[in-house]
């Protein structure tokens, strides 16, 4: 699919297609690949054509949204949480910032694929345990939480370290000023993958109708937080610190929740914020004074070694449940 729509706007540079016609393209080329994935995962069992001859009842339409309304709303506000994003900046910012945003966001994207990945497989593991053993839930969710959540902070350091040698090379020396935005987006992925995992948890919990609400109160902080801020700054500075804020807002009323249904305490939420602001001021502390890619290797080379002990002390050797989980 990443090859047809390469190709479909190498057209752009033959003939300039009007916008229309190039989303009806877009949406040929992906019933095209839709098509190709149905065949190649069900060895041909089902194709587009049998799809398309199926005959649904409305009754069967209404009971599946009445079964499944909050995962939809859920769903729909994942993608009108960044899209709103290039609506107010297109509006309000010079078409320059909608650049960089997009190449922000692109690579943001990329950092989050391998969370949302992992989490496919997480997920049903939770839901399993969620239904058996409360005590083995608890105590996976918080070994997964502890990976989670290095993750989040290695990706920011990345980009911190590098974005400013990488993003004009691969975008153009017109881009300097985007690394400065990137960074600044990307301090939404300290928080982004546990906040995913925390999601997981409460739909494992079948409490989707709570997380449906927590998406809805950050949708609307992070549009007040974007109105408020260009009303006084008009920078691209304030949208990413919007994003950042109402993920923030976001994962904090989730740890509230999770706290109230007893799947952690009120000291591991302050520990992840505690030790998720030392590492980084630590890190920021000591980035200026040596080469930034020795530091960024001799840096995590120290972390990972300290956190796999704790992580070995606590979750292994002091704890026969995930002891038991792991075999």
């Amino acid at each position: 699919e990443a090859i047809l729509k390469f190709l479909a706007a190498c057209i752009l540079f033959i003939y300039q297609l009007p916008i229309l016609y190039l989303a009806i393209l877009l949406i040929c080329l992906r019933f095209i690949t839709l098509n190709i994935f149905l065949k190649l995962g069900n060895v041909s069992i089902i194709n587009i054509k049998q799809i398309w001859n199926v005959q649904v009842k409305v009754d069967e339409i209404k009971k599946i949204i009445l079964s499944n309304w909050s995962f939809i709303i859920i769903g729909s506000i994942a993608v009108i949480y960044w899209k709103i994003g290039n609506i107010i900046i297109s509006k309000s910012l010079p078409i320059y910032d909608v650049a960089n945003f997009e190449i922000s966001f692109k690579l943001f994207s990329l950092a989050q694929i391998l969370p949302v990945i992992v989490s496919t497989s997480i997920f049903p593991v939770l839901v399993k345990l969620a239904g058996e053993d409360m005590k083995l839930f608890i105590s996976y969710y918080r070994k997964v939480f502890f990976i989670y959540a290095l993750y989040g902070i290695m990706s920011y350091t990345f980009i911190f370290s590098f974005a400013d040698e990488f993003i004009p090379l691969l975008f153009g020396d017109k881009y300097t000023t985007t690394p400065t935005y990137s960074k600044q987006m990307f301090l939404t992925m300290l928080v982004f993958p546990t906040a995913l995992l925390q999601a997981n948890v409460l739909i494992a919990l079948k409490k989707e109708k709570i997380d449906m609400w927590l998406n809805i109160i950050s949708l609307v902080a992070n549009c007040c937080f974007c109105i408020i801020g260009l009303y006084f700054y008009k920078t691209l500075t304030v949208i990413n610190l919007s994003i950042f804020g109402s993920f923030l807002l976001f994962h904090l009323m989730q740890g509230i929740s999770l706290v109230k249904f007893k799947i952690t305490q009120c000291k591991h939420v302050f520990y992840f914020f505690f030790l998720t602001f030392f590492v980084l001021i630590s890190f920021k502390i000591f980035h200026a004074a040596y080469n930034s890619y020795l530091f960024f290797i001799i840096f995590w080379f120290t972390c990972l070694t300290f956190f796999s002990i704790i992580y070995y002390t606590f979750f292994f050797k002091k704890s026969p449940i995930i002891r038991s989980i792991t075999n």
